[in-house]
C-alpha cells in the first residue's frame, strides 16, 4: 500500500486489512479484429471509443506495447497516417509527431500507408499498405489533451463594483463573464464558491441607449428586413411595449412583456411535433421559462414562423388569435461587445441559490464577480488553408473545430469581425480516405453546410461564411482567407 503522508512511499499490509484503495480506468483497448486501417479508424470513432491511439511519449509506447503483446497479428494499427497530398505523416489526432520509435531505416513516404507496431520484438513502427487487415488499438475517452470548451469561466471572490470587476477581468482574463444559452448557465452555478450567493457578469444596460430588438432562442438572429409587423406597427404603446405577440394571419405586433398571454414553444429535438401551443396565460418572460424548461424556447426567427406546421395552426378556424412569440427588446449589453440575445437599470448580478436568475444592481455595489477567458481567436490575415494551420499551431493551438451548435453560435460572432467573406476551420476533406474530418480529433457529428454542399473534392477544406447564415461551404485551400485558432 501507499502512505500519503510518507511522501507514497509503499510498504507491505496484511491483505485483510480493510482500507482505502484506488482504482483507475484503463484508456487503451487492443481490438482483435482484423481490419483495414480506415475500418479500424471508423470502428474506434463508432464503437463508444474514441478514436485511433496516438503514441506522444516513451511511456505512451510502453503502456501500448504492453497491450499489442496480446494480439493476433504480427502488427497493429495505429493512428498515424501519411498525408499523400501534403507530404507530412500526421497522428489522426491533433498531436505533432514529437515521439517516435520506427526502424533505424525509416520510412519510405508513399500514399495509401499507415502506421503500425510489431506485436513483437521491439515493438517498433513499420508502414504498412492500409488495405493489410491487422488487429488495432482504440484509445478511450479523449486521446488528446483538448480543451472542452471554448471559453472558461473564473470566479473571483474578491468583492469589487461593476467596473472594477470588468476591469479586473480584461487585465487578467478576457472580460466579464457572456452568457450564451441554458448550458452557460449550468456552468455559471456549478462554479460558485461556498456560501457566495451572488456574482457579477458582464451584462449591463446602456442608462437612455436605444432599444434593439433580438428573438430569444440563442443562435437566431434579428434581421430587419424580414419583419411582418401589422401596419403601423411596431407603435410601441405607452412607451412599455417590448415583446412581440404572432397574430392568426401570422402578423406581429408589439406588446407589453408584463401582459399575461397565451405562447407557442419551439422543440427542435422534436420530429414530429416542433411547435406547440401553451393555453396558460403567463407573463413573456415566464413563458420564456417555461419553454426552456420543456422544450427548446419560444418560437423565434422567421425561418421557425414561416413553417407549414405554424401555418397551419394559425389557419382561420386556428386555436389561438394571438400568441407571445420570442421576439423581445432592451437596452441591455454584454461586457466583450457581443450580440447575444439569451437573457435569464443598471448592471446584472447572477444568483446562485435562485436557479443562477438575474437581477438588476446599482452598479457600485461591491460583489463578487464571474470572467471568462476566450479560448478562440479571430486571424485577420490572409493565409491559405494550410499556412493558416500551421499559424494556429505555431501560435496558438490549431485551427478551430466545431462539434455542436453552441460551439457554433459563439465562432459565428466572432467572424462577424473577419475582412474576407469566408474563415477557415479545421475541417478537411482526406482525398484518400474519402471522408471529411477535424484536424482535431473530433469526428464530424454537427453539421452546419450550405444547400448543395459539400461535394467531396481532393484539395478542398471547411470555411465558414462571415455573413447570412455562417453556414460552412466547401472552398478551394490555395484561397486566402481569414481564420479562427483555438488557443
Amino acid at each position: 500500500m501507499t502512505g500519503f503522508n510518507d511522501g507514497g512511499r509503499w510498504r507491505n499490509e496484511n491483505c485483510d486489512q480493510r482500507k482505502p484503495f484506488i482504482c483507475y480506468d484503463d484508456k487503451v483497448i487492443l481490438v482483435k479484429e482484423n481490419k483495414t486501417w480506415k475500418d479500424a479508424l471508423t470502428y474506434c470513432r463508432g464503437h463508444h471509443h474514441h478514436d485511433l491511439v496516438t503514441i506522444t511519449n516513451m511511456d505512451d509506447q510502453k503502456l501500448v506495447q504492453e497491450k499489442v503483446k496480446e494480439a493476433s497479428t504480427p502488427f497493429i494499427w495505429l493512428g498515424l497516417r501519411f498525408h499523400c497530398f501534403r507530404n507530412i505523416w500526421f497522428w489522426v489526432c491533433k498531436e505533432k509527431i514529437s515521439y517516435q520509435n520506427s526502424t533505424s531505416a525509416g520510412w519510405m513516404n508513399d500514399c495509401n500507408i499507415s502506421g503500425a507496431m510489431q506485436a513483437g520484438g521491439e515493438h517498433r513502427w513499420f508502414q504498412r499498405n492500409d488495405t493489410e487487415e491487422l488487429n488495432f488499438i482504440c484509445s478511450k475517452g479523449q486521446c488528446c489533451l483538448i480543451v472542452c470548451q471554448l471559453y472558461q469561466y473564473h470566479y473571483v471572490k474578491e468583492e469589487k463594483n461593476w467596473t472594477e470587476a470588468q476591469q479586473y477581468c480584461r487585465e487578467k482574463h478576457t472580460d466579464l463573464v457572456t452568457v450564451t444559452n441554458m448550458k452557460d448557465m449550468k456552468r455559471l452555478i456549478n462554479i460558485s464558491a461556498g456560501d457566495q450567493r451572488e456574482a457579477w457578469i458582464g451584462l449591463y444596460d446602456q442608462t437612455h441607449g436605444t432599444r434593439t430588438w433580438y428573438w430569444s432562442q440563442p443562435g437566431v438572429e434579428f434581421d430587419e428586413s424580414e419583419t411582418n409587423w401589422n401596419t403601423n406597427e411596431p407603435n410601441d404603446y405607452g412607451g412599455m411595449q417590448n415583446c412581440g405577440i404572432l397574430w392568426n394571419n401570422l402578423k406581429w405586433d408589439d406588446k407589453s412583456c408584463n401582459i399575461p398571454s397565451k405562447f407557442l414553444c419551439y422543440n427542435e429535438s422534436n420530429s414530429f411535433q416542433k411547435f406547440h401551443l401553451i393555453q396558460e396565460n403567463k407573463k413573456w418572460i415566464e413563458a420564456q421559462s417555461y419553454c426552456r424548461e420543456k422544450h427548446t424556447d419560444l418560437i423565434s426567427g422567421t425561418k421557425q414562423l414561416q413553417d407549414e406546421e405554424v401555418k397551419n395552426e394559425s389557419s382561420p378556424g386556428g386555436r389561438y388569435t394571438a400568441v407571445l412569440m420570442g421576439l423581445f427588446r432592451d437596452t441591455w449589453r454584454w461586457s466583450d461587445g457581443s450580440s447575444f440575445s439569451f437573457r435569464h437599470g443598471q448592471c446584472a448580478l447572477t444568483v446562485f441559490d435562485d436557479g443562477g436568475r438575474w437581477k438588476n444592481e446599482n452598479c457600485g455595489e461591491r460583489k463578487p464577480f464571474i470572467c471568462y477567458d476566450d479560448k478562440v481567436i479571430l486571424i485577420k490575415e490572409n493565409k491559405t488553408w494550410e499556412d493558416a494551420l500551421y499559424y494556429c499551431r505555431d501560435h496558438h493551438d490549431d485551427l478551430v473545430t466545431i462539434t455542436n451548435m453552441d460551439d457554433q453560435r459563439w465562432i459565428q460572432e466572432k467572424v462577424k469581425e473577419a475582412s474576407t467573406d469566408y474563415v477557415w476551420m479545421g475541417l478537411r476533406y482526406a482525398c484518400t480516405l474519402d471522408f471529411w474530418f477535424w484536424v482535431s480529433n473530433e469526428v464530424v457529428r454537427y453539421k452546419n453546410w450550405a444547400k448543395g454542399e459539400p461535394m467531396d473534392d481532393c484539395d478542398m477544406s471547411g470555411a465558414m461564411e462571415t455573413g447570412g447564415e455562417h453556414q460552412w461551404r466547401k472552398k478551394k485551400d490555395t484561397e486566402k482567407f481569414n481564420f479562427i485558432c483555438f488557443k
